[in-house]
This record gives structure tokens, sequence and C-alpha cells, in this order.
């Protein structure tokens, strides 16, 4: 667990230390404390990418254009039941992928918070091509470059 305002500090520390790309694994989207985070870690040349949630609710609040917010697909790419889904959700990934767990062993992680990371992890690809994008370039291309999975363009699923 963590506090949004131990989230903002870790963003804007992150930040200050020249990280490019940052992931939050926790629903946070719709927090100031956060949004202003993110929006001093885009002013550094940087690209945030945050978990959805998995209570399957829709939010109708703004999309945030500091944030990429990330929604989990199943592995037949539909989006699962219990995703966050709604008017703020940029992109989905995989929800359902192998990771370390306690112990230094294997195990399988789910949810949002493991399809967040992955679309972290293309940012950074993206970057490493080109480090003289902007925020906003990145973030574009990877909305533009995703499979589009639902009717034409962007929707809230």
């Amino acid at each position: 667990n963590a506090t949004l305002s131990s989230i903002a500090s870790g963003l804007t520390w992150a930040a200050d230390h020249g990280a490019r790309v940052a992931n939050v694994s926790y629903k946070a989207t719709g927090s100031s404390t956060v949004s202003n985070a993110a929006r001093y870690f885009q002013g550094k040349g940087g690209v945030v990418s945050v978990a959805a949630g998995n209570d399957g609710a829709f939010n109708s609040g703004q999309d945030d254009p500091h944030i990429l917010t990330v929604g989990a697909t199943d592995s037949a790419d539909a989006l699962f039941v219990w995703s966050g889904r709604g008017n703020n959700q940029d992109l989905v990934a995989p929800g359902t992928v192998a990771t370390t767990v306690r112990g230094g062993a294997y195990g399988v992680g789910t949810g949002t918070s493991a399809a967040a990371p992955q679309v972290a992890g293309a940012a950074a690809l993206v970057l490493s091509v080109n480090p003289n994008l902007t925020p906003g370039q990145v973030q574009n291309i990877l909305k533009e470059s995703a499979d589009d999975l639902g009717a034409a363009g962007w929707d809230s699923t």
C-alpha cells in the first residue's frame, strides 16, 4: 500500500534523478496530487503509466494528459470484466503476466497493476529508439500504434 502523496513524492524524486519513464501500479488517476507530480515528471521529459484499477468501474472523469491510464485484457484480447474503464483510459495491455514472486520463485501476476508496467516498458523502448521525443509524442506513438480492438477509434473500453 502507498498513499497518494507517497506516490507523488516518488514521481518527483524520479524526475529529479533523470528518470524518463515511471509506472504506478495503483489506481491513482483522478488524484490531483498524483496528476501534479505526473505533470512535473512530464515537464522533465518523462512518461507516466498508471493502472486503471481492478474494480470494473467506469470512470467518467476527464482524461489526464500527463498520465497514460492502462486497463487490462485477457488472453483473448478482451477487456477483463474487473478492469477499470472509462473516459480516462488511454490503453489496455495484457493483464496476466509471468513474474517473480517473493522468495525468488516465479508466478503469475494479474490485474491492471500487471498491465501498466508493460505500457511503461513500451514507452521506454520508444525512447530508446529516439530519446529526443517529447512525452506527448511518446504517448501518441503508443496510442496510435496499439491494436484497435473495439469500434474504430478511441473508446472507453
